[in-house]
């Protein structure tokens, strides 16, 4: 009898021990998961904004410079040595259209990750891991897929990819048997969709990817536009005579000789009184005059060479920031998807019982908090 006691002693309290950790597993607290997928949706589409506005405002710029927007089809036959402003603009313009569509795929993407993600915190709140929580994961999937074409523009280009994604999820919870779990809801869900999200911020973010060079098209656009309003022969005479002091044709040769007696010779000695041959030092008072005319000049020249500086500069701080930007989001979803991997194991571990009751407690989403913060100070920079 005793035996037998303590035999259902031993029982009950193994009993206890896998319901202590089914529970401390089964719920792990993923708000701040979901939290950091939704502020990296929010950077994300901030900086894609950037690109759509600026690409605007070059062709307000083209518009105000040349009359016209318009790309004639010889426009596509100029070679890049030869390429005006209009020509470089004409070749973002194109360029502009497939960054569109690929933002918008990694917006619709980043909308059903958003769902997801809260359909995760909400499930691992309600303490389900089961076959009701398996039906609802895909079932955000299907739902979110199937609409997001009305939420984001431009998606219905993309080929019905979204569409698919949505029957996919679908047909898995029609022809689902019982017994599924949230672990193989989400081991389906990564490869149903956020493989193809990866591939496409792989695609437009990474170093060599479409945001680089389509910043690089439209910053470098909008400086030659920036250089035929202002007048490059102008730019080029205020430059050579008064900022890089290598003057290259025989006038401003001539005004930096002046200059040179100037510096050097007796203010009361420099007007010639007899032939400018016998004096090697004097100046002839019609070259003085010249030379207080160019002066004038530069001067009144001054404020508008100051100001397309400052707009040039601005330019190429902006295509800094869009590359440090697209970087950081190419980082940033690469660590979602190791978070969310994360996230997998632990279920996959705690469900084993492989790491014991108290390894199971917490998951912890520092790094990409880090990392959609790091985002969010990028964007703000760039607009500064």
């Amino acid at each position: 009898m005793r035996g037998t006691i303590i035999t259902q002693s031993r029982a009950g309290l193994f009993a206890l021990l896998i319901a202590l950790s089914v529970s401390a597993c089964a719920t792990p607290d993923l708000g701040p998961f979901a939290e950091q997928t939704a502020n990296l949706k929010a950077a994300i589409v901030s900086e894609q904004t950037e690109i759509k506005t600026k690409h605007i405002s070059v062709t307000e710029l083209t518009k105000a410079v040349y009359g016209s927007s318009e790309c004639p089809d010889e426009l596509v036959k100029i070679k890049d040595e030869d390429a005006t402003a209009l020509s470089s603009f004409c070749k973002a313009r194109r360029a502009s259209e497939l960054y569109k569509l690929e933002a918008a795929k990694i917006e619709a993407s980043l909308t059903i990750a958003v769902a997801y993600s809260e359909k995760l915190k909400e499930v691992a709140e309600a303490g389900e891991t089961g076959d009701e929580a398996f039906v609802e994961i895909l079932g955000t999937v299907r739902d979110t897929a199937s609409t997001v074409g009305a939420v984001v523009p431009g998606v219905a280009a993309a080929g019905g990819i979204f569409e698919k994604i949505g029957a996919t999820a679908a047909d898995l919870i029609t022809k689902h048997q019982a017994n599924r779990t949230l672990l193989e809801a989400m081991d389906i869900s990564d490869t149903l969709w956020i493989e193809i999200m990866e591939a496409d911020v792989k695609g437009l973010y990474s170093r060599t990817g479409s945001q680089t060079w389509m910043a690089k098209g439209l910053a470098s656009s909008e400086m030659a536009l920036r250089n035929s309003e202002t007048g490059i022969q102008l730019l080029g005479f205020y430059h050579s005579l008064n900022v890089d002091g290598r003057p290259d044709t025989r006038f401003q040769r001539y005004l930096g000789d002046l200059r040179k007696k100037i510096s050097k010779s007796d203010p009361s000695k420099w007007i010639c009184e007899g032939a400018p041959q016998d004096d090697e030092e004097c100046i002839r008072e019609e070259d003085l005059q010249t030379l207080s005319a160019t002066y004038q000049i530069l001067g009144m020249m001054a404020p508008r060479y100051e100001k397309h500086t400052d707009r040039i500069v601005a330019a190429l701080k902006w295509e800094a920031a869009r590359a440090e930007s697209a970087e950081r989001i190419y980082i940033a979803v690469s660590k979602w998807r190791e978070e969310h991997a994360k996230i997998t194991e632990y279920l996959r571990k705690c469900a084993a019982f492989e790491d014991g009751i108290f390894e199971c407690k917490k998951l912890n989403f520092a790094t990409l908090k880090s990392l959609t913060d790091s985002l969010k100070a990028t964007a703000s920079k760039s607009t500064e």
